[in-house]
């Protein structure tokens, strides 16, 4: 069933797995609001410091100082995750919200043994229950956007994607990095890779092909942004263009041409919000495969793209990319 919420919430003040109650007298309802953060929780500069901006923001501004919101934090494995969204479930929270992709397969799994549990996974578009709010960021427009701002800055007019070869959309993304790419520069040479746990190799691959702007949208490849900054000691003068906050090493170097930014701070605010009003999200995110809750895009600026120089050219191919994806200029792969 949908994500329905309905009922009030009484305060919860939580620090790690100890549950204090504020005085009932403060409180009218009881519907619990529980958040579990991936390893590291907050301070990580990553999934969890942008949720945990959420958060404060919404707790703030709704005036939540009578309602219950529990975090906790959940070690780097499956089983932990399981565990901590169960503890959870069990103890009669109304809703689950788990941060980060890396939830996926924990999600899924508590969500199917518990159908009755109301779950929702930040940054996520992979988990096909019916008791699951997926609050998911649109890949298709960031990897266009990031094609067209690399085939505007690239001098060499030879750009690159670098991805996971376990990301579930690395054929679409890499093919709408490209109709970015080509709709600046029709005569662009795209390189793209699918890397392993080591993208040292791929990076080097590419860097050695001409390329001279690279954009990789997985979490794991600080490897990649390594290669860059190695391959400027050697005054190549490569760019690149990353994901934030997924790639929390990002850095205010010269090298960093771009930052595509999710903003999991209003998804997680838009998640708790509903439940608080009882309303749902269940937009149609995958109808085929039965994905609901609510897709980030450019139309409800769900993500920004950061620019770190003033390249002239750069900003004339994001506005004409933007100005596709607003008037549906251009049919994007997903």
């Amino acid at each position: 069933m949908p994500l329905v919420l309905s009922r009030a919430l009484k305060l919860v003040a939580v620090t790690g797995l100890a549950l204090a109650i504020f005085p009932s007298a403060q409180a009218t309802t009881s519907v619990n609001i529980g958040v579990v953060y991936d390893a590291g929780g907050r301070g990580d500069r990553s999934f969890n410091d942008a949720a945990a901006l959420g958060v404060d923001a919404t707790r703030k501004s709704l005036k939540l100082d009578q309602f219950a919101l529990r975090e906790v934090v959940a070690l780097s494995d499956d089983f932990d995750r399981e565990n901590r969204i169960e503890f959870l479930i069990k103890a009669g929270y109304s809703i689950v919200i788990c941060v980060g992709p890396n939830f996926a397969t924990a999600v899924k799994y508590m969500a199917e043994k518990y159908p009755e549990a109301q779950l929702s996974i930040i940054g996520s578009k992979t988990v096909d229950s019916i008791n699951v709010a997926s609050m998911a960021f649109d890949n298709s427009e960031e990897s266009f956007l990031a094609g067209a701002y690399a085939a505007g800055i690239s001098k060499s007019a030879k750009v690159g994607f670098i991805t996971s070869n376990t990301d579930l959309y690395k054929d679409s993304d890499g093919s709408n990095f490209t109709l970015g790419a080509k709709l600046i520069n029709p005569k662009v040479k795209v390189y793209q890779k699918a890397s392993t746990l080591n993208a040292n190799i791929d990076a080097q691959s590419i860097i050695s092909d001409g390329v001279d702007v690279i954009f990789s949208n997985w979490n794991h490849d600080a490897q990649v942004l390594n290669q860059v900054f190695s391959a400027n000691r050697a005054k190549k003068n490569i760019k690149y263009i990353g994901k934030s906050p997924a790639q929390y090493f990002l850095s205010k170097n010269d090298s960093i041409a771009a930052i595509i930014n999710d903003r999991f701070d209003y998804a997680v605010s838009d998640i708790i919000k509903a439940s608080v009003a009882g309303n749902t999200l269940t937009d149609v995110i995958n109808d085929k495969n039965g994905i609901y809750g609510k897709l980030y895009g450019l139309g409800n600026n769900g993500f920004d793209v950061i620019l770190k120089n003033s390249n002239p050219a750069g900003k004339i191919a994001l506005a004409k990319a933007k100005s596709a994806l607003s008037n549906k200029g251009v049919n994007l792969i997903n």
